[in-house]
């Protein structure tokens, strides 16, 4: 393997290794250029190569580059990169392929938890593949190349079988998640009970609008009116707008006075005055709205204020009832009656409480610190060896960055803090630490492109190659 005037590996004479993007089982992935396309204008010399472990060799390597770019044509998807080209340098076999037009392309495997990308999003991608068992369920995160838009693509590598058994434990991630008996059962339960649900919404929605019955007005005497409208209250439907007040706050139903008034008026015609002198009785009706007004008032319980208004309203209810309007008859006795049996609503008094408002919080306020006083804390934490991303070397070194991009302090405290984490790094690999190695051997691949350290790239890749022989 050759390298050139700026330091970067060249394969074959062609192919030269820019950045790696990714460590893992299945090998190394680099951002690469295609020399013999460099200079051209219309194709492009962007590509990727997979570097396979050194310890591992393909027992036919043209025949599974072949069979893979078969596959790979007959799937016709734009987010499956192919395979260019393939070859051994040294003792290592490497692939070359195709990269993505946009730039920023990055490894998943460099991705932080959180930034993953979503099981669903997965599955609806790659379900296919899966299904028809040209990849795993759980798939090493090198084979995938993300984009800062989102945009996931797979590297034509991933259709190889037996590269999968490469992959490490830490790696795996899952793709594809088939739906299981509980998860049917759930659906087809919910849609039992929304077609149920809304089965007795529209029988009640009909219900309501049901036409009433047409009570017969033909009536000749008070005592038929009152026995017609008894039967039409009993078999009338229930009215949904009623049931929807609280029942303290429900009016009764009209009085029927006004139409008795009428309805008597036609009637006392025909009858004599003795039966008339005969059928009078107010003194009972009298008596009757009497204890009725004091029961309801008793029921309302008032307040102090309204104990004392209990004896005017007494005696008004009994001078209207004393001194009937004129054209009432005999029978008006017994309207009387039938009204004061009506049901007498009351109102409920609702007491409100003010609660006052609790004061809120003031911020304490910040104090914003000069780029002296940063460089000086950041000093401080250097001495004391405090590389922490909250108030530690790292978080100084991006506060300074904020304000002025291009500082010389922001590349140095970096470098400093890639140059503490490589140690580390290089400590857990000798105490074979290789899970919390890697990860922090992510963390410094992502710290050198955020501050542009390109001097310690090949630190880096020689961390990662130990790491690879490791593991």
């Amino acid at each position: 393997m050759n390298t050139s005037g700026m330091g970067y590996k060249i394969l074959d004479e062609r192919y030269a290794l820019l950045e790696c993007l990714a460590v893992s089982g299945i090998g190394e992935i680099y951002r690469g250029r295609d020399l013999e396309l460099a200079q051209t204008e219309n194709v492009p010399s962007r590509i990727l190569i997979h570097l396979l472990p050194n310890q591992y060799h393909l027992p036919n390597l043209a025949a599974s580059t072949q069979q893979a770019q078969e596959l790979s044509a007959s799937l016709n998807k734009a987010w499956l990169l192919p395979i260019l080209a393939q070859g051994v340098m040294g003792d290592r076999q490497y692939f070359v392929l195709q990269s993505p037009e946009s730039l920023g392309a990055h490894s998943v495997m460099s991705l932080p938890n959180q930034q993953l990308p979503a099981l669903s999003k997965l599955t609806q991608q790659f379900g296919s593949l899966v299904k028809h068992k040209q990849l795993p369920k759980v798939l090493d995160s090198a084979f995938l190349i993300s984009l800062p838009n989102q945009n996931l693509y797979l590297l034509a590598t991933a259709l190889i079988q037996s590269l999968h058994a490469l992959r490490a434990p830490h790696t795996g991630l899952s793709i594809y998640q088939p739906p299981t008996i509980k998860r049917t059962l759930a659906l087809s339960s919910i849609m039992a009970i929304a077609v149920s649900t809304f089965a007795v919404e529209y029988r009640d929605h009909n219900g309501i609008h049901a036409t009433l019955p047409i009570v017969n007005t033909e009536l000749t005497t008070p005592q038929i009116l009152l026995d017609q409208a008894e039967a039409g209250t009993k078999d009338r439907p229930v009215q949904t707008e009623l049931l929807a007040l609280p029942l303290a706050l429900q009016e009764p139903l009209p009085k029927l006075e006004p139409a008795l008034v009428k309805l008597n008026s036609a009637a006392n015609q025909s009858k004599t005055p003795a039966t008339l002198t005969a059928n009078q009785a107010p003194a009972p009706a009298l008596s009757l709205v009497e204890t009725t007004a004091e029961k309801n008032l008793a029921t309302i319980k008032p307040p102090n204020k309204q104990a004392e208004d209990k004896s005017k309203i007494l005696t008004k209810t009994k001078e209207i009832v004393a001194t009937p309007p004129t054209g009432m008859t005999t029978k008006s006795s017994a309207a009387s009656k039938a009204t004061t049996d009506e049901t007498v609503y009351s109102t409920a008094s609702l007491v409100t409480l003010h609660v006052a408002p609790q004061p809120k919080k003031i911020p304490s306020p910040v104090i914003a610190l000069s780029m002296e006083d940063l460089i000086n804390r950041a000093n401080q934490a250097l001495e004391k060896g405090n590389f922490s991303t909250k108030n530690g070397v790292l978080f100084y070194a991006r506060q300074i960055r904020i304000r002025d991009r291009l500082h010389p302090q922001v590349e140095r405290l970096g470098r400093f803090a890639v140059i503490y984490q490589h140690e580390v790094a290089r400590t857990m690999l000798k105490t074979n630490e290789s899970v919390q190695a890697h990860q922090l051997l992510v963390s410094t691949k992502n710290l050198i492109q955020e501050f542009n350290l390109k001097n310690l790239n090949s630190a880096q890749e020689v961390l990662e190659q130990k790491y690879n022989q490791y593991n």
